[in-house]
């Protein structure tokens, strides 16, 4: 059972969520290693923030990186864009469409240079992660860094459990919680992935 649905379990009274300040959250700041994470609860979701910094705190020319997050959700997101979706499945950017615009990936191609420049001389980083859902009765995310080598394979290097759920004291964040290995449905994605590689 995964970590949201278990605290649903024990907060099944649900109510819509009540009113927060933005100006001020009540914002978590942890580290993980080379992971540095920032979240909070908004009036209707949450906010995550994950940074990678490389050994040694820099990155070599070869390396680049990506994030695939998987969620599962209470549905109201697909219902307003009248998809059907299976639980979990791959997040990103144009999800709007029923898929990424940059499969299995987060960011899109342009994201990563918008993320990139002017910081960096090449398009292909992306050490830093945001997400802000909202409009759901719950949302259980996971979330994983992996690095892509010159032959263009993925290893993963770390992954995040996260979300919030909405019970009769508002939005509930629910505190991210690390593992040194991906979920078997992400190892899956990634094994699929690199099975494709020449």
């Amino acid at each position: 059972m995964s970590c949201i649905k278990q605290l649903l379990t024990q907060n099944a009274n649900t109510a819509p969520a009540k009113p927060l300040s933005l100006e001020k959250p009540d914002v978590r700041s942890t580290n993980v290693g080379p992971f540095s994470l920032e979240s909070f609860a908004t009036q209707d979701g949450a906010y995550m923030k994950i940074n990678y910094t490389a050994p040694g705190g820099t990155l070599p020319f070869f390396q680049s990186y990506q994030w695939i997050q998987t969620v599962s959700t209470s549905g109201e997101f697909e219902k307003f864009y009248h998809l059907k979706m299976s639980m979990p499945h791959i997040d990103g950017m144009g999800i709007e469409k029923g898929t990424t615009d940059n499969y299995p990936f987060y960011y899109t191609t342009f994201a990563l240079q918008t993320l990139a420049m002017p910081f960096l001389s090449t398009s292909n980083y992306a050490t830093s992660f945001h997400d802000w859902p909202r409009g759901e009765t719950w949302f259980d995310g996971e979330v994983t860094l992996v690095e892509i080598d010159l032959t263009g394979r993925l290893t993963p290097l770390g992954t995040f459990l996260w979300g919030y759920f909405v019970n009769q004291n508002g939005v509930q964040l629910v505190s991210p919680m690390y593992s040194p290995t991906p979920s078997p449905y992400q190892q899956t994605i990634i094994q699929n992935y690199n099975n494709k590689i020449p």
